[in-house]
C-alpha cells in the first residue's frame, strides 16, 4: 500500500548515509535507481500509475493529498518553503492550492537528538511548518541563517528553528497574527496572512523581495511584508499632501532617489550626490494611498532633538553658519558640513551636527508618540493660515483635486497660443534626471565661465552685456513647464489660483507689493499661470545661496521676469532691480575667483584637454585617409561611384521605382 511504503521510507531515512542525491526527494541514489530519480521515487511513480490513492497527512488535515506524476510544476513547498522548478513528482491539494514535496512527505518527525536545545523547554507548532520547533538560544545557529518571514538574519535574536528542515522564524515573526486591522500602510481593509506557494512576492511598501509570507488585502491589490503590515503608528501631516504620511526605511536601491518633494534637496544638481543625501535617503515618508514619497531630509524633521552626549537640546535650522569664512563642520563626526543643508544647532554652545549623524535619535523620535511633536517642513516657509484654511474647507466639502493642468485647460485658445509661443511642456522626460549635472561638469563649466570675466572692468558693463544677451535669447528660447508642475494641487487665494506650495510666497508678495497683476488684461486663469511662474522664481531666489549662483540661474530668472513684465503685463520692476543686484554680486564673486585662480595649473589643464582633442582628431583623419586609399583601388566601389554619377540628374522616383516597372 502507498501509505505503508511512505511510513517505511520515513523509518529508513533516520540513519541514512549521504551520497548521490535524488533530485525529487533528496534521497541517496543506489545502483537500483536511475538518472531520473532514486529507487523509492521510481517505485512510487509506478505504484501511483497503477492505483491513484489519496494520502492523509496531519500537516494538511482538511483534505487528503494527491500524488501527481503526470505534469511538471514549479512550486514552493508548503512545509519547507523551498522553491522547486519543473518537478514532475509532488503531492498537492487542488482545493487549497497546497503543495508538498516528496522529501517533506516522507521525512520522519525529529527526535530529541535531532533538534536544537530549547530555551526553557519552549516549543512551538507553527502553522507554516509540519514539525514542532524549539526556541533556540542566541549563538546556537550560524550567522548566515535568515528568518523565513522577514528574510532578515537570525543571529543576535531569539528564534524558533527546525534543524532537519533548516527552517527558522524570529520569535516576534512567529507571533504575527493571522489578520491585521488598521495597518499604517493600508487601513481601509483587513490584511490576511498569506503563504505563497507558486512564486515569491514583493512588499508594495518597502519593496522587500523574495517573500514567501506576506499580508494581503482580499479587496484590492495590496501586498505587504510582516514589518510594514504590523506597523501601526500615527501618520504625520505634510502641508503639501492631503493624506497622512508614514515613515519607513526602504531597501530598494532603485527607488531610493524617488522623491515627490518640490524644490527638495535631492532635486538640486549641486546637492544630489552629497554625503547628507546618501546618508539619509533610505528613510522615506510614504503615502500608501497614492504612492507619494518624500525623503526624510527633504520633508519632515523633528524641530528639537536630544543628543545623549550634549547637555542642551538641539534645534533644527534650515541654514547654520557658525562663521563667515566658508569653513563649516559637524561637532559629532568632526567632518566637513555643507551649509546648504539644514542642521541641528545648540546656539548657546555653538554646537552643530549633521542630520545624518543624528539619524538614530531622529528615528527614535519619529517612531514614538507624534501627537504633540513639532515637525518642521525642511526649507519651506510655513503654510499661511489663510491658505491652509482654504485647503481645509475644500477637503471638508469633498471637492475634487484641481491641478495646474486643469488651470491650463481653462485658458482660451488665443491665450494658449500666446503661452505656447514662449513655453513647452516637459512631458517626454517626465521629471527624470535629464537636468541633473555632475559636480565635475559644474566645476568645468564654472572655470570656463570665470575666465570670461577678464573682459570686464565694471559690473554695470557686465550686466548690460549679459542682459542684452539674455534678451536676445529670450526671443528664440522656449521656457519649460515641468511635468512635475502640471500635477501640483491648486487652491484659490486672493483672486488667483495658486499651487499650495507657493501660497505663502503669493501671500507675502501681495502684502509687500500689492496686486502686481491688477492691470493685466488676461483672463483670471491665464493671470494665475503668470503668477505661478512669478512666485516660482521668487521661491527659487529665496532658496538659492549666493555661493551657488551661476549664469544659468540668472538667465532662467531673467526669462521669467521678462515674460511676466512684457507678455503678462505684470508690475515686476522690483524683481528687475533685485536681479540686477544679484547679478552685481555674482560679477564680483566671479572676479574674486578669477583673482584667486592658479593660472598655471588651469592653463596646463586646458592644454591637456586640447592635446587630447588633437589626438582624437588625428585618429579620425588617419581613418579617413586609410578609407580613401583603400577605396581608390577598389574596383567594386569605383563601379558603384560611376553608377552614382550617371544617376545624379535622375529623379528619386526614376531610381527608386525603376526595378518595379
Amino acid at each position: 500500500m502507498l501509505e505503508e511504503e511512505l511510513k517505511l521510507e520515513r523509518e529508513g531515512r533516520l540513519n541514512q548515509q549521504q551520497k548521490k542525491k535524488c533530485h525529487i526527494c533528496d534521497n541517496e541514489i543506489s545502483d537500483e535507481g536511475s538518472s531520473s530519480g532514486c529507487k523509492f521515487c521510481n517505485d512510487l511513480r509506478r505504484r501511483n500509475q497503477e492505483q491513484h490513492r489519496p494520502i492523509q497527512t496531519p500537516f494538511h488535515s482538511s483534505h487528503p493529498l494527491k500524488l501527481c506524476t503526470d505534469k511538471f510544476q514549479t512550486f514552493i513547498c508548503n512545509s519547507c518553503h523551498k522553491l522547486h522548478e519543473n518537478i514532475d513528482m509532488y503531492f498537492t491539494c487542488e482545493q487549497c492550492d497546497f503543495f508538498m514535496d516528496v522529501k517533506c512527505m516522507v521525512m520522519p518527525q525529529p527526535t530529541w537528538y535531532d533538534e536544537f536545545e530549547s530555551v526553557g523547554g519552549k516549543f512551538i507548532q507553527h502553522s507554516t511548518h509540519q514539525h514542532r520547533m524549539p526556541l533556540i538560544k542566541d549563538g546556537a545557529i550560524n550567522d548566515d541563517v535568515s528568518c523565513f518571514v522577514c528574510r532578515l538574519k537570525c543571529s543576535g535574536e531569539v528564534c524558533y528553528g527546525c534543524k532537519r528542515c533548516e527552517y527558522f522564524l524570529h520569535e516576534s515573526c512567529a507571533q504575527l497574527p493571522p489578520q491585521i486591522y488598521g495597518s499604517s500602510f493600508h487601513n481601509e481593509h483587513p490584511l490576511f496572512f498569506h503563504t505563497s506557494n507558486r512564486a515569491f512576492r514583493s512588499c508594495k511598501s518597502c519593496n522587500k523581495e523574495n517573500l514567501i509570507f506576506t499580508y494581503e488585502c482580499r479587496q484590492c491589490d495590496c501586498i505587504l511584508c510582516g514589518d510594514c503590515a504590523s506597523t501601526i503608528p500615527h501618520g504625520v501631516k505634510f502641508d503639501y499632501h492631503e493624506h497622512p504620511l508614514y515613515l519607513h526605511q526602504s531597501t530598494d536601491d532603485d527607488n531610493l532617489m524617488k522623491c515627490d518633494g518640490y524644490d527638495s534637496y535631492c532635486k538640486r544638481p549641486t546637492l544630489n550626490n552629497s554625503e547628507e543625501i546618501n546618508g539619509t535617503k533610505s528613510y522615506i515618508f510614504w503615502c500608501a494611498k497614492c504612492d507619494f514619497k518624500v525623503h526624510m531630509l527633504c520633508g519632515l524633521l523633528p524641530k528639537i532633538i536630544n543628543y545623549e552626549y550634549h547637555v542642551h537640546s538641539l534645534v533644527l535650522f534650515d541654514l547654520a553658519l557658525e562663521n563667515e569664512f566658508g569653513e563649516y563642520g559637524c561637532d559629532i563626526c568632526e567632518g566637513k558640513r555643507d551649509p546648504r543643508f539644514c542642521a541641528y544647532v545648540c546656539e548657546e554652545c555653538k554646537f552643530i551636527a549633521h542630520v545624518h549623524c543624528l539619524t538614530s535619535q531622529i528615528m527614535k523620535v519619529l517612531k514614538g508618540d507624534l501627537k504633540n511633536l513639532e515637525l518642521h517642513n525642511v526649507g519651506e516657509m510655513k503654510l499661511s493660515n489663510e491658505v491652509n484654511n482654504v485647503w481645509v474647507v475644500e477637503k471638508e466639502q469633498g471637492r475634487s483635486v484641481f491641478t495646474l493642468m486643469d488651470l491650463l485647460n481653462q485658458i482660451s485658445e488665443v491665450e494658449s497660443e500666446k503661452l505656447m509661443a514662449y513655453f513647452h511642456f516637459d512631458v517626454v522626460n517626465k521629471g527624470s534626471d535629464h537636468d541633473k549635472t555632475t559636480q565635475h561638469q559644474l566645476q568645468h563649466n564654472n572655470n570656463d565661465e570665470v575666465l570670461q570675466f577678464s573682459n570686464f572692468i565694471e559690473s554695470h558693463q557686465f550686466i548690460s552685456v549679459l542682459f542684452d544677451e539674455f534678451h536676445f535669447n529670450f526671443q528664440k528660447t522656449k521656457l519649460e513647464i515641468k511635468y512635475t508642475d502640471l500635477s501640483l494641487r491648486v487652491v484659490p487665494f486672493k483672486g488667483y489660483s495658486i499651487p499650495l506650495n507657493l501660497g505663502s510666497v503669493l501671500k507675502n508678495l501681495l502684502e509687500k507689493y500689492g496686486d502686481i497683476g491688477e492691470s493685466s488684461t488676461f483672463s483670471p486663469a491665464m493671470k494665475s499661470i503668470g503668477i505661478f511662474f512669478t512666485c516660482k522664481v521668487l521661491k527659487q531666489m529665496q532658496l538659492t545661496l549666493v555661493a551657488d549662483i551661476n549664469k544659468d540661474h540668472l538667465r532662467h530668472w531673467y526669462f521669467y521676469i521678462i515674460f511676466a513684465k512684457e507678455i503678462m503685463g505684470f508690475e515686476v520692476e522690483f524683481l528687475e532691480v533685485s536681479l540686477k543686484k544679484i547679478t552685481q554680486v555674482f560679477f564680483y564673486r566671479q572676479v574674486s575667483k578669477l583673482l584667486d585662480m592658479d593660472i598655471k595649473s588651469l592653463r596646463q589643464s586646458k592644454m591637456d584637454e586640447l592635446e587630447n582633442e588633437k589626438d582624437k582628431c588625428k585618429v579620425k583623419f588617419d581613418k579617413l585617409r586609410e578609407f580613401q586609399e583603400s577605396s581608390s583601388s577598389n574596383q567594386f566601389i569605383k563601379k558603384r561611384l560611376n553608377e552614382g554619377l550617371k544617376l545624379m540628374w535622375k529623379t528619386v522616383g526614376e531610381v527608386g521605382f525603376k526595378s518595379h516597372n
